[in-house]
């Protein structure tokens, strides 16, 4: 396996363990969170379609490591941490519409949608840092 996929596999599983952590701290934040989960808006975990809500970070992790390949020319002369930083916070910029759109179309807290973003926000920066060291 190459060496970009490889990296944007190891992004997925940051991916899967930023949302491990962040998501239960929300959760205490406002525990109202929790039962938002269960209103019938999203899949429950026996839908055989759930699967792909577990496959997304890894495959958008490749797409991402790829996308930096690319792009990576575009960070010359700056420090390798915040290549990946600002090429992180341009993945979150480019999301916050995915935001507005979910708040708008679904009937969820404020709260989740803010944290779903924050939580993007990190994942992407991390990515990023991924990125910018190990696929100089």
């Amino acid at each position: 396996m190459g060496k970009t996929f490889l990296t944007g596999l190891l992004a997925g599983v940051a991916t899967v363990i930023i949302n491990l952590i962040l998501t239960p701290l929300f959760n205490v934040v406002d525990p109202n969170l929790v039962t938002a989960y269960g209103t019938g808006v999203f899949r429950v975990e026996s839908d055989p379609a759930k699967i792909l809500f577990w496959i997304f970070p890894f495959l958008m992790g490749i797409i991402l490591a790829w996308v930096w390949t690319i792009v990576k020319p575009v960070f010359k002369g700056q420090i390798t941490s915040e290549q990946g930083v600002y090429f992180g916070l341009i993945i979150w910029l480019i999301s916050i519409p995915d935001i507005f759109i979910n708040y708008s179309s679904f009937p969820l807290p404020l709260l989740m949608i803010i944290g779903w973003s924050v939580m993007g926000g990190v994942e992407a920066i991390v990515a990023g840092l991924i990125f910018s060291k190990l696929l100089k």
